[in-house]
C-alpha cells in the first residue's frame, strides 16, 4: 500500500497500525474477561438441571473464537469512522445527524453476534461500541480541523 500513498499520508502509518493494534486487543480482551464468561453462565442458567450440557470442544473454541474475533474487530468500527472523518471521506456532521443508521446497524451487528437470542450479549456489544463511535466523531471533527489548519498553514509557507 505504501507506493501508493503520498509522503503526508505515510506519516500516519506509524500512528495508525498501533492504534487498530491495540483496539483490536482491548476487544478481544474486554470479550474474554466480560462478555464471554457472562454469556456461558448465561447458557448454563437457562440450560435444564435435567440436562447435561455436552458440547464438543471444537464447537466450543469455534464459539470462543468467533466471540474473540467480533469484539476485536468491532472495535476497529470507531477507528474506521475516524479515519473516514480526518480523510474528508465521511463529513462528522452528516455521519452525526444520520446517528440513528449507524445505531440501527450496530444492532444488527449485535443480533448477528449473539445468534439473536440473547439481549445481555447485544448489549455488551452495542454499548461499548456506540461510546466508542460518538468519541470518534469528537476526535474525528478535532483531528480534521487540525489537519486542515495544518494543511492551511503549509499552502500559506510554500
Amino acid at each position: 500500500v505504501a507506493p501508493g500513498l503520498t509522503r503526508a499520508e505515510r506519516t500516519w502509518i506509524p500512528i495508525i497500525i498501533p492504534c487498530s493494534v491495540i483496539l483490536f486487543v482491548i476487544g478481544v480482551i474486554l470479550s474474554y474477561k466480560i462478555v464471554l464468561p457472562t454469556v456461558l453462565n448465561f447458557f448454563d442458567m437457562i440450560t435444564p438441571d435435567n440436562v447435561e450440557p455436552g458440547v464438543s470442544f471444537a464447537l466450543y473454541l469455534t464459539f470462543v473464537m468467533s466471540f474473540l474475533m467480533v469484539f476485536g474487530v468491532g472495535l476497529q468500527f470507531p477507528f474506521v469512522v475516524t479515519l473516514l472523518i480526518l480523510t474528508g471521506i465521511v463529513d462528522a456532521n452528516s455521519l452525526a445527524k444520520r446517528r440513528w443508521y449507524v445505531i440501527a446497524i450496530i444492532i444488527a451487528v449485535g443480533v448477528v453476534v449473539s445468534y439473536g437470542m440473547e439481549v445481555i450479549t447485544m448489549a455488551m456489544f452495542f454499548i461499548p461500541i456506540y461510546l466508542l463511535f460518538e468519541l470518534s466523531l469528537i476526535v474525528g471533527r478535532a483531528l480534521r480541523k487540525w489537519f486542515i489548519r495544518r494543511k492551511r498553514n503549509n499552502t500559506v509557507r510554500g
